[in-house]
């Protein structure tokens, strides 16, 4: 792809009251094409899909309140998965067994705030001790997809080398399915009380956060745990383990018999309620693996304009299921509020189907950041992580080539943005209607652009987000009280379900009278930065 600097066309608008001046400091753009040339997006929006010219922008006004506070950031949103196979995906030089430079560089950049180990179906077969000592002494695990033994190089003690690294809390799931309560218990032992050092002798971080498995019920057979039975073996487990380390935080993993339209996403009826009905030893969180959307129905031929309007209203069946699993939650534990730790997410079209690769795309990327705004405004998300951060087929933020996919580029922006505390924005923006399409209900009355707002000291951030699959977004935004200047990054694609990363333009804006005016392309996402003058 090539590359361009020059003044950014298209993006002003005039004639609206205060003239917003656009002047670009270091703008690039990488194969990028204006509305209505060739190359523009291969979705028309349903609102336009009778005009054959280029689409108008559409009117929104957002108002920013940049000294107010609604309550701390929290950046243990910003988790990602990682296992122990292969190195944990090439992480690990397998030559050097170092971790790998170039991979680490792209792992920096992300700032992951939390690690989650071994990986998802891997943790029902792993077992821990033989992935520690010497790497000429370790053993192997059977890996979950292949069911071949491979020898663990990324064992415990790289992923704690790894946390200490990057800056992140491990979380470590168990082996509730094959291994037993007081192997849990001893590695709880191992991490916290074993006086870990990495190669200079510097202590290695601890374990704080601990799963109980990773969805224990979709195992079927021989391993096989109906609601009541993992709520026994969950006693045994939390007991255990607290009599090595009383301050450590456990989770319980739930997940409802109907996501969104889809149903039978848990084999086991009313599975949520008998687990907690069950559960007595005291547990910490709820793990939800409840955001893998749209996921079409089995052999659904989607229409693509129907699958992307469900895409971009997606987050709403995840809030609904958070909600439904709230009210179960406080059924059974009226005086306690227990938070959830959404331990896995990504977008999710299929499984062995051509729509597989979708995930990969940046309307999988969109919703992913609509997903992360989701979380960042509920009162009830303790964490969340990734799945996952390289090399896992269509879901890696980086390809197993170590290129970066598109939503590498949402969970970059939101390490930036999300610092300090959130601040109230409020967006008047046209809204849309999603038909019932894979297993997204139909839903009515969803915003075409929303945003999220923080400031970190003097500096604000404000994200906003256009759904629209073809229109650009004419967006006014009051009371921004800068410095004068605003400056901008915009993540643009001209098809929103190719595979190529999102186009990035970086410029400024001029404030005008406390007021900025600018344009947000289709199926895009900009973050806003500036720095308020000191009060007076």
């Amino acid at each position: 792809m090539g590359s361009s600097s020059g003044l950014l066309k298209g993006r002003v608008r005039q004639g609206l009251g205060a003239l917003a001046v656009v002047a670009v400091v270091s703008l690039t753009v990488f194969g990028c094409a204006s509305p209505g040339q060739a190359g523009q997006p291969t979705l028309w929006s349903p609102w336009l899909q009778d005009q054959q010219e280029a689409p108008k922008p559409f009117e929104v006004r957002v108002s920013v309140n940049p000294r107010g506070s609604i309550k701390p950031v929290n950046r243990l949103l910003l988790g990602q998965n990682i296992d122990w196979a292969q190195g944990s995906d090439d992480l690990l030089n397998q030559d050097t067994l170092e971790f790998s430079q170039s991979v680490m560089e792209d792992v920096f950049s992300l700032n992951p705030t939390v690690l989650r180990y071994p990986g998802g179906l891997q943790a029902a077969f792993y077992d821990w001790s033989q992935g520690t000592g010497p790497m000429e002494e370790r053993g192997e695990g059977l890996h979950a997809q292949t069911h071949a033994n491979r020898k663990i190089m990324f064992g415990t003690w790289e992923l704690l080398r790894l946390c200490q690294r990057v800056g992140a809390e491990p979380l470590i799931t168990v082996n509730i399915i094959t291994g037993t309560d007081q192997g849990a218990a001893q590695w709880v032992n191992y991490t916290n009380k074993g006086n870990l050092k990495d190669e200079a002798g510097s202590p290695l971080p601890e374990v704080k956060y601990w799963e109980l498995g990773s969805e224990p019920y979709l195992i079927s057979g021989e391993h096989a745990l109906d609601a009541a039975a993992y709520a026994r073996k969950a006693n045994r487990f939390i007991e255990a383990m607290r009599t090595e380390d009383p301050d450590i935080q456990i989770g319980i993993p739930l997940r409802s018999e109907k996501l969104g339209a889809r149903k039978n996403t848990n084999p086991y009826k009313n599975y949520d309620e008998t687990v907690l009905k069950n559960l007595t030893a005291r547990f910490d969180f709820v793990s939800v693996h409840n955001a893998y959307f749209p996921m079409l129905q089995r052999d659904e031929k989607p229409n693509m304009d129907d699958l992307y309007r469900a895409t971009m209203a997606a987050t709403l069946a995840v809030a609904d299921d958070l909600d439904l699993t709230r009210r179960k939650i406080e059924k059974a534990f009226p005086d306690r509020k227990i938070p959830f730790a959404v331990t896995e997410y990504n977008a999710l079209f299929s499984l062995g189907q051509e729509t597989d690769r979708l995930i990969a795309t940046p309307a999988g990327a969109l919703y992913v950041a609509d997903l992360l705004r989701l979380f960042a405004e509920r009162d009830d998300i303790l964490l969340a992580s990734y799945w996952t951060l390289s090399d896992d087929w269509f879901f890696g933020a980086l390809d197993k080539n170590g290129m970066k996919r598109p939503a590498y580029d949402v969970l970059r922006m939101y390490s930036s943005l999300l610092y300090g505390e959130y601040i109230p924005l409020a967006i008047e923006t046209p809204k849309f209607s999603s038909p019932a399409a894979a297993s997204v209900p139909a839903y009515k009355n969803i915003p075409r652009v929303v945003g999220l707002a923080t400031r970190d000291g003097q500096w604000v951030r404000i994200l906003l987000i256009n759904k629209d699959p073809a229109q650009p977004a004419g967006i006014t935004i009051e009371n921004i009280d800068s410095r004068q200047w605003i400056a901008f990054e915009e993540w643009t694609t001209e098809d929103v379900w190719g595979n190529e990363p999102f186009n990035h333009l970086n410029g400024r804006l001029m404030e005008t009278q406390g007021t900025v005016e600018f344009q947000i392309d289709p199926h895009s996402m900009m973050l806003l930065r500036y720095e308020l003058p000191e009060p007076t």
